[in-house]
C-alpha cells in the first residue's frame, strides 16, 4: 500500500511540474512575439535608410546646389553608396544633415520642398493639442 501511495505521490509531482513547464513555455512563447513584433518596429523605423536618392534628386529636395551636396559627400557628412559609379545617397542622413545648418534649413523651406507646404507645424488640436487641453482632458479621465 505504501508503494501505490508513494507512485501516486510521483504521478502528481510530475503531472504539476509538466503543468509548470508548460506555462513556461507559454511565456517564453509570447516573449517570442513580442520580441518578433518590437523588431518589425525597428525595421519600420529604419527603412527611411533604405531610401536613396541620386546627387541631382537630393539637390532638388533639398533646394540647394549639387555643388554643396558633392562637399558634403567629400567631407563624410553623409551616408552614401556607390551603384553603377553614380552616388545614392541615405535620405535619413540627408534629412539629418539639412537640419545643422540654418542656411540650408531655411533653403529647404524656400527652395526646396518646403516652399510646397504651407505650414509646417500641425494646427489640428486632435493630433496637436495646446497643454492645457491636455490638463483639461487628464482631470476629465480621473
Amino acid at each position: 500500500m505504501a508503494l501505490t501511495t508513494l507512485y501516486l505521490y510521483s504521478i502528481v509531482y510530475t503531472s504539476i511540474e509538466i503543468r509548470s513547464w508548460e506555462m513556461e513555455i507559454k511565456k517564453i512563447s509570447n516573449l517570442r512575439q513580442r520580441i518578433s513584433s518590437l523588431q518589425l518596429l525597428i525595421s519600420k523605423i529604419y527603412s527611411m535608410e533604405d531610401i536613396r536618392l541620386s546627387v541631382s534628386e537630393a539637390a532638388k529636395i533639398f533646394g540647394i546646389s549639387q555643388q554643396t551636396i558633392r562637399r558634403a559627400l567629400k567631407a563624410n557628412q553623409l551616408k552614401y553608396i556607390i551603384v553603377r559609379n553614380r552616388y545614392r545617397i541615405s535620405f535619413l542622413s540627408l534629412l539629418k544633415w539639412s537640419q545643422q545648418s540654418a542656411t540650408t534649413r531655411n533653403k529647404l523651406t524656400a527652395k526646396g520642398i518646403g516652399q510646397f507646404v504651407e505650414k509646417w507645424s500641425i494646427n489640428n488640436r486632435l493630433y496637436s493639442p495646446h497643454p492645457k487641453t491636455i490638463k483639461k482632458r487628464l482631470k476629465n479621465d480621473s
